[in-house]
């Protein structure tokens, strides 16, 4: 459920002035300085995160929200290089699937937005930009506008 990892990020938020330096509670923060258009801010927390964990089994999801803070930031060629480096490490993971989708827009390459919009949809056949507005943490943000308008443009609907 994203709003319950929503809570979980505040509360790592709260943990990491005990332990600043915990690699997972500064992914989590950056990510939600990127949801808040906070975007310099957040890649400062996600390459310290990332910089804490160089051989984290899980780096897909290292890398998959560096490319949200990168968009945030509106650094589209550097979150596009983190969304597919992710995905090549998990070809499934939705929420890369969706970075990929608003860099690919953003830098104004059609033919593959198309693409990722159609491994979206094959990866999660029921997701919709309504569904998305309706229940991600930024929807209600510039980024979660920059996400539905690429996800349009990406034939989703």
């Amino acid at each position: 459920d994203i709003r319950l990892s929503l809570v979980g990020s505040e509360m790592c938020i709260r943990d990491s002035s005990i332990n600043p330096n915990e690699a997972l509670s500064l992914l989590l923060r950056g990510t939600l300085h990127a949801f808040r258009d906070e975007g310099q801010m957040a890649v400062e927390f996600v390459d310290q995160a990332r910089q804490r964990t160089p051989i984290d089994p899980f780096r897909y999801f290292y890398e998959s929200l560096s490319a949200t803070a990168y968009l945030s930031a509106g650094r589209y060629q550097e979150a596009l290089n983190f969304a597919e480096s992710s995905l090549a490490l998990n070809n499934r993971h939705l929420s890369t699937l969706r970075a990929k989708i608003i860099a690919l827009h953003n830098l104004d390459r059609g033919d593959e937005l198309r693409q990722a919009g159609q491994q979206l949809l094959r990866a999660a056949p029921g997701f919709t930009v309504e569904n998305y507005l309706s229940e991600h943490p930024a929807a209600g943000s510039k980024f979660g506008a920059m996400a539905a308008a690429a996800l349009r443009a990406a034939n989703i609907r």
